[in-house]
């Protein structure tokens, strides 16, 4: 008996079956109820034609930013070529910029998806000695190991302003 491959379905993109050359202005699908979608999503550090740059919002460790897609896309193999494509140069900018800042000793990055079902890519800093920044000390116990996931550092309102004031000025000199 012969097998024949299953047939899966093709995604869609706003009216295109294949992925190609999206026009943001016109192809950029948003989910209401999906948290990366919205417009307050956390301190955005800069936008690409397809992503957000975004500090989030726990800073467990200091300077921890994602990049999310500008539209509702929910799993890495419905992203476009030219959507892998910008990630790989704003993933420079965004470490460039908090390491002119804070000089990160090691980087982790993740695709997740676990909490939100929408793609970002998170970019964890990683620190073998403190930092400190807005009078405030910043330790990562876990350095060398898996970062921990429950940790959450919320920062007050005006320092994580700060924060993203000075990420953002450093991204833009990149």
């Amino acid at each position: 008996m012969t097998r024949r491959p299953t047939k899966t379905a093709a995604p869609v993109w706003h009216g295109h079956k294949t992925p190609g050359s999206l026009d943001p202005r016109q192809d950029l699908i948003t989910d209401p109820g999906c948290a990366l979608c919205q417009p307050a999503l956390g301190p955005i550090l800069f936008e690409g034609r397809f992503w957000r740059a975004v500090l989030n919002r726990n800073q467990s460790t200091l300077g921890k930013s994602f990049l999310a897609t500008r539209r509702h896309v929910e799993d890495i193999s419905g992203l476009t070529g030219e959507e892998w494509s910008e990630l790989l140069p704003l993933t420079w900018r965004v470490r460039a910029g908090v390491g002119a800042v804070f000089a990160p000793d090691h980087w982790n990055a993740a695709f997740l998806m676990n909490q939100d079902r929408h793609v970002h890519l998170h970019l964890f800093p990683r620190y073998a000695s403190s930092r400190e920044f807005g009078a405030l000390r910043f330790d990562d116990p876990e350095f060398g190991k898996h970062y921990d996931p429950s940790r959450v550092v919320r920062l007050p309102e005006d320092i994580l302003s700060t924060l993203a004031q000075r990420l953002r000025a450093a991204v833009a000199s990149v």
